[in-house]
């Protein structure tokens, strides 16, 4: 198994290795898939809040970046699993839960109101991001319009600092 942000032994809680044994997912694979998905959403909400990702992985990943892929792991499993069943049938009102709370934790580090600290309890800085403060503005004059441009004699004066008369 590859390293990821969660196990299946930590995705597996009575819940849903119920639902497992039921539906008879026998492949550790499935599972490990779901981890695998949770672990892409969770980089690519990351990513967009200016956080490096990935994060570190399996003993090392940040305890609630950790707690966010077991919850929305264990939401896709259900989720899968139900819809195999009977495409006609919704999901559980605990695994809407725990995608509802996975992704309500991601809204408050996205917003800053929470912090993604390290296993050693150092928190967790967002990358540095430099904008571009001139993207989609347009030019004011052309260079050729520069070129031809003349100093209005109302507005440039020895009065004006920097005026040369």
């Amino acid at each position: 198994m590859a390293d990821y942000y969660c196990t299946v032994a930590e995705v597996k809680d009575n819940t849903v290795a119920n639902a497992i044994s039921q539906a008879e997912w026998t492949d550790p694979d499935d599972i490990e898939t779901r981890i695998k998905q949770a672990q892409t959403y969770i980089d690519g909400r990351m990513k967009a809040a200016n956080y490096n990702v990935p994060f570190s992985k399996g003993t090392n990943t940040p305890p609630i970046i950790n707690t966010i892929c077991i919850w929305y792991s264990r939401y896709l499993i259900l989720r899968d699993i139900y819809q195999d069943q009977s495409p006609m049938k919704t999901v559980s009102e605990e695994s809407n839960k725990w995608k509802k709370d996975a992704d309500e934790m991601m809204d408050k580090i996205e917003e800053g109101k929470m912090a993604i600290v390290n296993t050693s309890g150092a928190l967790i800085e967002k990358a540095t991001v430099i904008t571009s403060t001139t993207k989609g503005i347009n030019r004011v004059f052309t260079m050729e319009e520069i070129e031809k441009s003349e100093i209005d004699p109302d507005s440039h004066s020895s009065g004006v600092i920097g005026g040369s008369d």
